[in-house]
Formats: structure tokens, C-alpha cells, sequence
């Protein structure tokens, strides 16, 4: 089990690159990549897509990917012969009639747009550049992976304890139920003696409206379906791989049976021990928030 949230950091060069590859992760319901990467190392994206995809099932994941050039690059210079020789013609006409100077200089034509141009090709990408750039970016994404794993086993432990916590108030309501329900049952046949004429009733009928009750205030059937889910809860916490989604329906589900125990239990204590519970539940999956 491993947390969404890490940093990994790595760097290394041939003759021709020299590579840097930052990358930092975060929550989020799902695979968000983010890419810092410059236009004319765009072909290098699906590759990096697909590394990351390797590794990594959820979290929002930015990546910095930092190309520096070390062989000096090809320098083309591109001379517009025609809109030289028209822009010489022009000057001349100008200088005949007394407007400029007849000399044009060579930086007076560098300031002309698209009469010189002066580019470098970038070097080629061979498949040893291609090879720094994959190995660079896995050694990233391993301190990434180790870091949100190290995090991923704090959280598991962290989840345990507080699931001990709440088998220990689900005992403490399951061993409050049987007096609980021998209360509900006395306070049922006071109620029923003050409203009616208790001698008039047959006792049997009596008998069957306060078991009807008894049992509609019973929670023996939310107590089950609560430790199963600790259960459950217990051995997705052991599970290699992506929990983070299955943690959160469970801690939903968990919730729902809280709720439904807190309707069901009214003596105060079994009260007390459902809102001691729905804290604990709260902060368990606030926390489940940050598995993958």
C-alpha cells in the first residue's frame, strides 16, 4: 500500500545532453499527469506517459523535464539575395535624391526581418540519448515510488490503530446491547401501563408489542456488518497495489452503519460510544484520502 504523495530528483548526461527529471506527486481521485517538457522534446512525452503509467495508478503527478545540449549546434544562416539586392536599389534611389546615405551596413540588414536568418539545428537524438533520457526518468520515479511507499506504510499503521480503536467501541456497544434492550423493555411496559388500562390487555399481546419494538431497536445486525467491514478493512491495508478507492467505500460504509447504530442504540452510552466512533471513522477516512 503506498500514499499519493512523494518527490524523486534525478540528473545525468552523455557527450550530447545533459538530462535533469523532477517529479512530485499529490492527491487526486485519479491519474492527472502534468508535463514540463520544451516543443522540441515533445516526441519524448508518450515514453515519459508511459513510464509513469507503469508506476504509478492515482495522484496528480508533475513532471520537469530539463534537456540542456552539450555538442555546440549546427549554425545555418539564411541570406535573401533578391530582398537584398531590392533594398540596395532602393537605398540608392533614396541617397540620388539627397534622402539617406548611400552605404547599407550588414547590421542594418540583421535588423531587417526575413532578410537574415540565423538558426541552429538541434542535434540529433540518437538512441544512447534516448536511453539517458528513459534511465534518468526511472531513476525519478524510483525515489518517488520509495518515498510514497515509506509514507503508504506510516498511514497503514496509523489506519490499524484506529481501527483498534473502533472494535474496541463495537464491543463495548455490543456488550451494552442485551442491558440496553432489558431497559427498552421495562420503559415499553411503563409506557404502556400508564396509557392504557394494563389489566384490560391480554399479556401475550403486551408481550408481542414490546419484543416488536425490542427488536425493530436492535442493532445486533449493524454490529455484524460492522466487523466484517474492519475486517475487510484490515486485509486491504496487507494488499499490494491500488486500495485508496476500496479504503474510501469501505470508510463510507463503515460511516453508514455508525449512523444507523446512533438512530437505532438511544440510552446514552450506546450514543456516546457511536459519536466516539463516527470521530474515529471521520479521521480514518480523511486519512484514506491519501492512498493510492
Amino acid at each position: 500500500m503506498r500514499s499519493m504523495t512523494g518527490f524523486g530528483q534525478a540528473t545525468g548526461e552523455n557527450s550530447t545532453y545533459r538530462v535533469a527529471v523532477t517529479v512530485r506527486s499529490v492527491n487526486h481521485r485519479y491519474l492527472d499527469l502534468v508535463i514540463r517538457l520544451r516543443d522540441e522534446y515533445r516526441h519524448l512525452e508518450p515514453s515519459l506517459r508511459e513510464l509513469i503509467g507503469e508506476q504509478m495508478a492515482r495522484g496528480r503527478v508533475e513532471v520537469r523535464v530539463d534537456i540542456e545540449p552539450l555538442a555546440s549546434p549546427e549554425i545555418s544562416v539564411d541570406l535573401r539575395t533578391d530582398a537584398v539586392e531590392a533594398i540596395e536599389r532602393a537605398v540608392r534611389e533614396l541617397a540620388a535624391g539627397g534622402l539617406v546615405s548611400q552605404v547599407i551596413s550588414l547590421s542594418d540588414l540583421l535588423r531587417m526581418p526575413d532578410v537574415v536568418r540565423v538558426t541552429s539545428a538541434p542535434a540529433a537524438w540518437s538512441d544512447e540519448d534516448r536511453a539517458l533520457f528513459d534511465t534518468t526518468t526511472e531513476e525519478a520515479l524510483k525515489e518517488v515510488v520509495a518515498l510514497r511507499a515509506q509514507e503508504g506504510k506510516d498511514l497503514a499503521d496509523y489506519l490499524r490503530g484506529h481501527l483498534e480503536k473502533l472494535s474496541g467501541l463495537a464491543e463495548e456497544i455490543e456488550v451494552r446491547r442485551p442491558l440496553f434492550q432489558q431497559e427498552l423493555a421495562g420503559r415499553l411496559e411503563e409506557r404502556i401501563a400508564e396509557m392504557t388500562d394494563i389489566d384490560k390487555v391480554p399479556a401475550d399481546r403486551i408481550a408481542q408489542e414490546i419484543a416488536f419494538q425490542v427488536d425493530r431497536s436492535d442493532v445486533q445486525e449493524e454490529l455484524d456488518r460492522l466487523g466484517s467491514h474492519l475486517s475487510h478493512f484490515r486485509k486491504l491495508l496487507e494488499e499490494e497495489g491500488s486500495v485508496g478507492k476500496r479504503l474510501d467505500f469501505l470508510s463510507q460504509e463503515l460511516l453508514r452503519e455508525l449512523n444507523t447504530l446512533g438512530s437505532k442504540g438511544r440510552d446514552v452510552e450506546t450514543i456516546r460510544f457511536v459519536l466516539d466512533a463516527k470521530l474515529l471513522c471521520e479521521q480514518l477516512r480523511e486519512q484514506v484520502q491519501n492512498i493510492e
